[in-house]
């Protein structure tokens, strides 16, 4: 039996053509009217604009990486030019007249080091900034060093003790800042050997303009034994030659007179002394009188 094809419904003439698509990339062939009336229409993918998303998110990171590059430069630019204009440099501020701590505080706030030297000053107090170098006002490298003189104050002269070297106690007032000079008058001292030092003229802690003379006394050693010189006595009566003998503090001893003589009394002649006229002896020596 012969098969028979479906009616198809006739086109109406007053229907208007339907225009084809105007999708970017379409094909007029694929979106002509098919037989039936069913038309093919294209794939997404080739809609307008529908490629453009990936490409416009790469384009705006791009855009973002160059403004960040863009605004760092600037920043290194303008981090250059104050570096090498006056970001660089520092100017010295007045220390000079302050207290040490002071000064060190307001260099480092400017971006300064310090390198500091104690000295005597006979006109500043101690511990007071006496001189600043580069002088105030100067521009200077941040980090540079500034050269401080603290003041010490007037010199003093040095506890130099009993028995130092003169050499030593010499370079002990040297270091103080004063001149030492040695004493022409030499004193004995039981407890320093002789040539050492025993005190200093003035004595020590005594404040002196700088360079001002300090004296060293010098031990001569242990004082000698004072010696008595004995005095002529012969013919003199016993009573007076044994008073001046014990003024002298010297011992006196009578020599027993023999018969016919008795005991002396004090009024017999000295007619010898065991230790000659002149004749030096240590305090306390006795002295041997025969009397007539």
């Amino acid at each position: 039996m012969p098969r028979v094809p479906p009616p198809v419904p006739p086109a109406r003439p007053d229907a208007p053509e339907e225009a084809a698509p105007t999708w970017a990339g379409a094909d007029p062939r694929r979106v002509s009217p098919a037989a039936g009336g069913t038309r093919v229409l294209p794939h997404p993918s080739t809609w307008a604009g529908a490629a453009d998303g990936p490409a416009r998110r790469r384009s705006g990171r791009l855009f973002g990486i160059g403004v960040a590059v863009v605004v760092a430069l600037g920043l290194l630019v303008g981090a250059a030019g104050w570096f090498l204009g006056d970001g660089r440099w520092a100017t010295v501020p007045q220390v000079v007249g302050l207290e040490r701590t002071a000064a060190e505080r307001l260099l480092g706030d400017a971006g300064l080091a310090t390198d500091v030297t104690v000295a005597h000053d006979d006109a500043v107090p101690a511990g007071i900034v006496a001189a600043a170098e580069p002088a105030p006002s100067r521009r200077l490298a941040r980090g540079g060093t500034v050269r401080l003189t603290v003041s010490s104050g007037r010199p003093v002269v040095p506890a130099v003790g009993a028995g130092t070297a003169v050499a030593a106690a010499e370079q002990a007032v040297r270091d103080a800042g004063l001149a030492p000079a040695r004493s022409t008058r030499q004193e004995y001292s039981a407890a320093v050997p002789a040539g050492a030092v025993t005190r200093t003229d003035p004595p020590a802690g005594t404040a002196l303009t700088s360079g001002s003379p300090v004296t060293l006394v010098v031990s001569r050693g242990p004082e000698p034994k004072r010696q008595v010189r004995v005095p002529f006595l012969v013919g003199r009566r016993t009573a007076d030659a044994s008073a001046l003998l014990t003024a002298l503090g010297l011992q006196v001893e009578i020599e027993p007179r023999g018969f016919p003589f008795g005991p002396d009394d004090g009024t017999g002649r000295v007619i010898y002394q065991s230790n000659g006229a002149g004749s030096l002896v240590d305090p306390g020596t006795t002295i041997t009188l025969r009397t007539l």
